[in-house]
């Protein structure tokens, strides 16, 4: 009768050049899958941030001045709009426009506007509130920049504090100086940033904020309905568990390897070995040989992917590859043993003559 002991000790004495070459593959496969999901998750989140910096998540209800329908829009309406669910930030440009403001004394007066707090926030959610910014185009002509001194009419001077959004921010922010305003004003603008997944909810509760105002609501970004994000379709590659086929894959390899070892098999068959115990083995094996793969992928593969990317790998992004990769591991190790079960067919005198 054999003991489970014994065949963990049998399992250690057969690690040679086969088990070594499996678990080189296996770690070769882990960091190549891992690879995959990492760059590929990378990139998606890059392009949903660029997005999102676009305005893909923006509402913008806008007051046509042309219009004698129309209203003004309500700064309040817009500012209290921050605390409703599913709203990262709301905020909006006043109707009314500053006095005139220049770089230096007797200069000619810079383009400038003011915004409510939360403003800013929409288009950039690491801004400063409450300074004044100037806009990253006008900041380029070399007008103006952080730090500059700003003169009023009235011979008052200002500090520029901090830049305005990005680029891709609307131009009433990117090409001006943007000064703070209280809510309690009319607006030309409101923007609403929602959080992913809820623009069409904030389409409807700009129209429901802003009723009888005759105000213009669309997204800032019209982008058509059935092409999916980056981020979805990162998530509908992952969702195929294509980790699944290569689980198989390496199974498969694992049971032709057992294929090759049918006369050593049959040895331990001939003194009595049944085959559950030699599966066993083979799991155990398989075990040995897998374990130092899979902790060496999940510890390359970041680095790698940070290498390949040109940026540091986000937390979760590592946590999801890394249960990948587990994942992969542990479903390869759960099929080998009946991958091979193929080589434990057979008589016993058949295979004892290929030794």
């Amino acid at each position: 009768m054999w003991r489970f002991d014994s065949l963990i000790a049998d399992a250690q004495s057969n690690m040679g050049p086969r088990q070594v070459a499996f678990g080189a593959v296996v770690f070769a496969v882990l960091c190549g899958a891992g690879l995959v999901y990492a760059v590929q998750g990378s990139g998606a989140i890059r392009q949903q941030e660029a997005l999102e910096s676009a305005g893909s998540l923006v509402v913008d209800v806008r007051y046509e001045e042309g219009n004698d329908l129309a209203l003004p829009l309500d700064g309040r309406v817009c500012e209290a709009l921050n605390s409703m669910a599913g709203v990262e930030a709301a905020g909006g440009v006043v109707l009314m426009s500053p006095d005139p403001v220049a770089a230096f004394k007797s200069g000619p007066p810079l383009p400038a506007r003011y915004v409510t707090v939360n403003a800013l926030r929409v288009w950039d959610p690491r801004a400063e509130l409450g300074l004044i910014a100037v806009g990253g185009n006008l900041e380029s002509t070399g007008a103006v920049s952080v730090g500059s001194t700003l003169v009023w009419g009235d011979g008052r001077t200002s500090i520029i504090a901090t830049r305005a959004a990005s680029l891709v921010a609307p131009d009433v922010l990117a090409s001006a100086v943007v000064l703070p305003h209280v809510a309690d004003a009319e607006l030309q603008e409101c923007w609403i940033k929602m959080v992913p997944g809820q623009l069409e909810a904030g389409v409807n509760l700009a129209r429901a904020a802003f009723a009888g105002t005759g105000a213009t609501i669309i997204p800032w970004l019209d982008e058509p309905k059935q092409i999916m994000t980056p981020a979805q379709q990162w998530h509908a590659f992952a969702d195929g568990r294509p980790w699944v086929a290569v689980s198989i894959l390496l199974a498969v390899f694992a049971g032709l390897l057992s294929w090759t070892r049918r006369s050593e098999f049959a040895v331990y068959r001939a003194f009595g070995t049944s085959d559950s115990q030699l599966v066993t083995m083979i799991l155990i094996e398989t075990l040995i040989a897998v374990l130092p793969a899979t902790l060496g992928a999940v510890t390359v593969t970041p680095v790698v992917a940070a290498s390949m990317v040109h940026e540091t790998i986000d937390a979760e992004l590592i946590e999801v590859v890394t249960r990948i990769v587990i994942a992969i591991a542990v479903l390869t190790v759960a099929l080998t043993p009946l991958a091979s079960r193929t080589a434990l067919r057979g008589k016993i005198a058949d295979q004892l003559k290929d030794r």
